[in-house]
Order: structure tokens, then sequence, then C-alpha cells
């Protein structure tokens, strides 16, 4: 009697655990499908020549973003090393912050804030902040364009010439384009931003840049980049046109 209440114990053990196997292999397995929360960009570009003009130039750029279900908060500091004929040409740094609020929605609000100095442009220092009103235009995995327009006080002190004060109304255009299987990434971004009290005060600037996907995290990359001040010191042009090459950088 013992022994037979003893196989059935075993018989009965066995059976459990070949159930719990069975129950587990055809339990289907979730996957991780939360969107990422932090994502990054690195870029060193430049370009250089010899001969009459000698001329070198580097640029190192990152785009870092942290968000969630409510903000997305944005950040592309940038600085700019130049020399030309052995003498320092540039040497200029900038810096933002972006903070989008439910940037979720088709249309969001956001606010901002830069910081730069240039020695190209004889600026010791120029801040700027602002608030307004975000539209995303088109948003899928190969393609994103949206809009961004709002009000801006900016202050800036020339190494010479007299500070500005000043509200600006700042108008954003950005995209990426993703082209044939993704090996191709086109992205660019441009600013208007005239004086709302004084008609001749106008900045604008373009940058564009073409990535070719050497690696899934790694691409070949050249840029045009075109910044115009109708502002600026004596002796210094309005309009600074730059092109560039490099690799770049990007969490998946």
């Amino acid at each position: 009697m013992a022994l037979d209440s003893l196989v059935r114990l075993r018989a009965d053990s066995l059976f459990r655990v070949w159930r719990d196997s069975v129950q587990q292999a055809n339990t289907p397995k979730i996957q991780n499908t939360a969107p990422k929360t932090f994502k990054y960009s690195l870029a060193l570009d430049g370009n250089f020549s010899e001969g009459n003009v000698q001329r070198i130039l580097f640029i190192t750029r990152a785009e870092l973003s942290w968000k969630n279900k409510i903000m997305d908060i944005t950040t592309h500091p940038r600085f700019v090393y130049g020399k030309q004929n052995g003498d320092l040409a540039e040497r200029d740094g900038f810096t933002d912050l972006y903070v989008n609020v439910l940037h979720q929605k088709k249309v969001y609000g956001f606010g901002l804030g830069t910081a730069e100095n240039s020695r190209l442009r004889d600026i010791n220092s120029r801040i700027m902040g602002g608030a307004g009103i975000g539209f995303h235009l088109l948003r899928t995995d190969r393609n994103t364009f949206s809009v961004t327009n709002g009000i801006v006080y900016e202050t800036t002190h020339f190494k010479e010439r007299a500070d500005v004060e000043t509200f600006r109304n700042s108008l954003r255009i950005k995209g990426l384009h993703k082209i044939g299987s993704g090996k191709f990434r086109f992205k660019h971004l441009s600013f208007f931003q005239p004086s709302l009290q004084y008609a001749q005060n106008l900045r604008w600037s373009t940058q564009m840049s073409l990535e070719i996907l050497l690696h899934k995290q790694l691409a070949f990359r050249t840029s045009f980049e075109n910044y115009y001040e109708s502002v600026i010191e004596t002796g210094r042009q309005r309009n600074d046109l730059r092109w560039s090459v490099g690799l770049s950088f990007f969490s998946l």
C-alpha cells in the first residue's frame, strides 16, 4: 500500500513538471517595445587646405535627447575651431536647451534657451530665451518634419560695438529623412529670426547634412552651413558659408 502511494506521488510530480514546461513553452514572450528614453548623435567634421592659403577647421557637435510621455528635452552643443595662415580665426561655442511639452501630440508647446560666443563674429556672449508652439507635420519611421514658432528675447555683447537687446520672432524648420533602405540620412535645420523692434535687424541660418551609413551606428557625413546676421562688428562680413566632411556616431 505504501509502495502504491509512493508511485502515485512520483507520477503526479512528474506530470506537474511536464505540464508546467509545456505551458511555459507555449506562452508567448513579451517583447519590450517601449521607445528609448535617451538618444544621442556625436559628430566630428572639418576641412583643410594647403598652398597660398593654409586653412584648418574642426567642428565637434552633438545631439542629446531624453524624453518621457510628457516632455522631450534636447540639447545641441557645438564647438568650432579654425586657423587661417597660422592665425586663430574661429573659436566659437554654442549650446541650447529645448523642452518640448506634450510632444507626442501634433501641436505642442516648447521653451528654449541658448548661449554662444564667437571669435569669428567678435561676439563675446549671446544669450537667448523664449517659448512658443510647435507642429509635427510628418512623423514616420523614415521621415520627420516639424515647424516651430515662438518669441525669444536676445542679449548680445559684441567686442566693440554697442550691445543689442531685442525681442525676436523665431521660426524653425527641422527634418530628418531616411532615403532608400535607410543607408542615406538627410538632415536639415533652418531658422528665420527677425527683430520685432528693429526692422533692419535680421538673423537667419541653414544647416544641411547628408550621412552615408558605414555601420549600423557609424556614418560618413558631409555638411553645408550658411549663417547671416545684419547687425555685425565693423570689418566683419554679414554672411558666413561653411562646408565640411567627417564622421558621426549615433544611437539606434
